[in-house]
């Protein structure tokens, strides 16, 4: 039997044009809001379209073995040695693979645009599955791709206008949010994410197209693992992480770099990769681990290695932790943003590519749901 995670409340804020509506939920039916890859390490406000104000704009299977029948035969009444016929023993095998995919079909971008588009669909998996690797694919253009899985509603396979991060702002969860061409997410071996048979998840593209002729854009969601039934019993499920702060402030012709902010992880839980996201102003974000509020004041004195360096708003590479961050409530995660402002306007937090935004998203182990907190530090 499959380790069940826990179903305690979670409380998220919903992105709107103000984050102002809080919506307490249970994990599951609604949550909380809103990579280098080594690939020898692990073998989609609605869009109209809008003109960008210049410069470039955002857009393991478990190696666990057969399981060998140690135990000494049974003893007949008559003290000979047999198998009871009535009792066979049976040997379930290895993990049995799984795979299945879901597409975001084409959808055209005109030039010197912006725009994002989501869809409903079903994951092709005929049986419930514990998912080893999630792998994505993104045509040019792309600014995030997210993919949700959801608990219920329909199947909508056409490609309709949808606002950024509107899965999240609607209580679905993030399996993964993709911000290059093509990520890799592989789960540590003793932890997997449970799919049901032909899960309902919903894409969501946000594609910009900065060049002068039209763009086709697309996104692609291939999963790997194994079968539920086939599982070992100490498999963990992985979840989410979402942290930032909206309190961005960025003036014209000017830079601006937030303090160091520091949030403070669940206890018991351990982080196996995470990324970094601005818009088309950002010019680095840094994360560090901090074992506190007031070491996370000593990391520029200390000159400490990053866990992630990021130099590149448009497409922030997943990074995959070498060696697992485990917490115990009360160290956590350091981060800091910087931006430079090259327009005649001041810039402040919000969707769309010419505004900003300041999070990180660590993918964790166990699951206690999507874990945000939209202005750190939140409380533990």
């Amino acid at each position: 039997m499959m380790k069940k995670c826990g179903r305690s409340p979670l409380v998220f804020c919903m992105f709107a044009t103000v984050l102002s509506a809080c919506v307490t939920a249970t994990e599951g039916t609604a949550t909380a809001v809103f990579a280098p890859v080594d690939d020898a390490a692990v073998d989609a406000s609605h869009s109209e379209e809008t003109s960008p104000d210049g410069g470039p704009i955002d857009a393991a299977v478990s190696d666990a073995a057969p399981v060998a029948d140690s135990a000494s035969p049974p003893q007949s009444d008559a003290g000979a040695t047999a198998l009871d016929a009535a009792t066979p023993v049976v040997d379930a095998g290895p993990p049995q693979p799984m795979s299945a995919n879901a597409t975001m079909p084409d959808f055209t971008l005109a030039a010197a645009s912006e725009k994002t588009m989501c869809v409903t669909v079903r994951l092709s998996n005929a049986a419930p599955m514990m998912a080893k690797k999630l792998t994505t694919s993104l045509a040019a253009g792309s600014h995030h791709f997210i993919a949700y899985r959801m608990n219920s509603g329909v199947e909508a396979p056409i490609p309709t206008a949808c606002g950024p991060l509107s899965g999240i702002t609607t209580g679905s969860v993030p399996m993964i949010i993709s911000q290059s061409s093509g990520d890799v997410l592989a789960f540590p071996t003793n932890t997997a994410l449970k799919l049901e048979a032909h899960q309902l998840i919903r894409l969501e593209a946000h594609f910009v197209n900065v060049g002068s002729a039209p763009l086709t854009a697309n996104g692609q969601l291939l999963v790997d693992g194994i079968d539920v039934t086939s599982a070992p019993a100490s498999l963990e499920e992985a979840n989410m992480a979402f942290w930032g702060t909206t309190t961005i402030n960025v003036p014209a012709h000017s830079t601006a770099t937030t303090p160091i902010l520091f949030q403070k992880a669940r206890a018991g839980t351990h982080g196996f990769a995470l990324t970094t996201h601005q818009h088309r102003l950002g010019s680095r974000f840094r994360i560090w681990s901090a074992t506190s509020a007031s070491d996370a004041q000593t990391i520029v004195s200390s000159n400490r290695t990053p866990l992630a360096d990021t130099g590149h708003w448009d497409a922030p590479p997943l990074y995959m932790l070498p060696t697992q961050l485990d917490f115990d409530g009360t160290n956590g995660l350091a981060f800091q943003c910087e931006w430079t402002n090259t327009t005649s306007s001041t810039v402040g937090f919000g969707e769309s590519a010419n505004s900003e935004m300041c999070f990180l998203w660590m993918y964790y182990w166990p699951s206690f749901g999507f874990d945000s907190c939209l202005n750190v530090p939140c409380p533990r």
